[in-house]
């Protein structure tokens, strides 16, 4: 996976994390948030772990 790629899926997932954060300050807690902070997330962490396996397999 090239570099901007990486880049791009941080900057998505820390504006997606953002986001959800003031849906829920503004509407409240409510399940469809919080799976939207936790896909959020995962796009953050999810070139890290992209990342770490493909320096296992070689």
């Amino acid at each position: 996976m090239s570099r901007n790629v990486r880049v791009l899926l941080v900057v998505i997932g820390v504006l997606g994390t953002l986001a959800a954060g003031y849906g829920m300050w503004q509407d409240g807690f409510s399940g469809m948030r919080l799976i939207e902070l936790v896909v959020a997330i995962s796009l953050v962490f999810a070139p890290r772990l992209l990342a770490a396996g493909e320096r296992e397999a070689d």
